[in-house]
């Protein structure tokens, strides 16, 4: 029969919005929280179901063995981020966890925090920012070949000047001067401001 403080805990893990576990030592899950089923769409007991707590994520390997070695060498292993498997796919979770060694029988405990929403910012800001360095080069590029252009016209203009060639050539290549001046002057605003030295 359930105690009114297990009931008061209970009700207040479903509650929270980080999944909170207690495993055996190796890995077979003792207690896991409600708010797993709002997280993975699994609900306790078929998370149970599914053997070991690390069997719960996504392509388990690495992460998952860094966090078991760190538990078993330093009894603790805090914000290690993996994708755990949903009903749908997989989220990100970030996952603390502390070993208790000491107590017989030994059990690891800890929680799971949905960090999915701040994965796709990372992803987005960092897909920004090489859009934002491709803009940068390619306006480099872009000023580079306008600014030998410009060079080139301005020494053809230069030398017109000096010859009878009629002013229509003249009044066209200043035109493509005015056109060239502009394409630098947007060429000039992609391009990322330098920092004062």
């Amino acid at each position: 029969m359930m105690m009114e403080d297990d009931i008061f805990y209970n009700r207040l893990y479903d509650k929270l919005p980080d999944v909170f576990f207690k495993l055996c030592a190796d890995g077979r899950i003792i207690f896991i929280s409600g708010a797993v089923e709002r997280l993975t769409g699994f609900s306790p007991d078929e998370i149970k179901a599914k053997g070991a707590f690390w069997e719960l994520f996504s392509g388990s390997g690495q992460p998952v063995e860094t966090m078991t070695n760190m538990l078993n060498e330093q009894g603790s292993a805090e914000g290690i981020e993996l994708p755990i498997k949903t009903n749908n796919g997989s989220r990100w979770v970030s996952v603390n966890a502390w070993y208790f060694k000491e107590q017989e029988p030994s059990t690891i405990e800890g929680t799971l925090r949905d960090i999915t929403k701040c994965k796709e910012l990372q992803d987005n800001s960092e897909k920004l920012a090489a859009a934002g360095q491709l803009a940068a080069t390619a306006a480099h590029e872009i000023n580079n070949q306008l600014t030998s252009a410009s060079l080139s016209i301005q020494i053809i203009m230069q030398k017109l000047s000096k010859s009878s060639t009629p002013e229509v050539i003249t009044r066209k290549l200043e035109g493509l001067q005015r056109n060239i001046d502009k394409a630098v002057s947007v060429a000039k605003q992609l391009m990322p401001a330098r920092p004062a030295q």
